[in-house]
């Protein structure tokens, strides 16, 4: 990952942030919360992507929509988190997109570190908790340091795929 050379960038007009869900009515809210306690003052919207979930998901992400600038919106087409994010993708109207998971929970200047981030690079991503995000639930992934994104073949970095 570079920086940018040759042009200069400005912030967005429209931020988008795609939520891919699929049975997570019992963490959405908690996501949700978050996002509404958003530092960012820039123009953003919130797509709520409901991948064949069976459980009360996109119900409960609806009741934000007076909190948040929300939309839910349906992927039916195959069950996969790639199916989400392809169709939140399509549907958001922000010319920077960004993603994060339903079982999650974003810190307050998400949004705004990410946006910023972009300016200066082609691809941004945050750290991950792994502490808070594996509240027992299974097997920890691998922490990697602050400030720099982690590596796959000892040489590709890459944005985790929940941020």
């Amino acid at each position: 990952m570079g920086k940018v050379t040759g042009r200069e960038r400005t912030l967005p007009t429209l931020v988008s942030v795609v939520l891919p869900c699929r049975n997570v009515a019992e963490t959405i809210e908690d996501q949700l919360r978050s996002l509404s306690l958003s530092d960012y003052r820039g123009a953003w919207e919130v797509i709520v992507v409901d991948n064949c979930s069976t459980d009360s998901t996109a119900a409960q992400a609806e009741r934000w929509s007076k909190h948040l600038p929300l939309r839910v919106i349906s992927a039916t087409g195959a069950a996969g988190i790639n199916t989400a994010r392809n169709a939140g993708a399509k549907e958001a109207r922000g010319e920077l997109l960004l993603f994060c998971d339903g079982d999650d929970e974003v810190a307050t200047d998400w949004v705004q570190t990410l946006t910023t981030a972009a300016l200066g690079y082609d691809l941004v991503g945050g750290r991950l908790d792994e502490v808070r995000l594996n509240r027992g639930r299974g097997p920890r992934r691998p922490s990697h340091p602050i400030g720099q994104l982690p590596v796959a073949g000892n040489y590709l970095p890459f944005a985790p795929g929940a941020n």
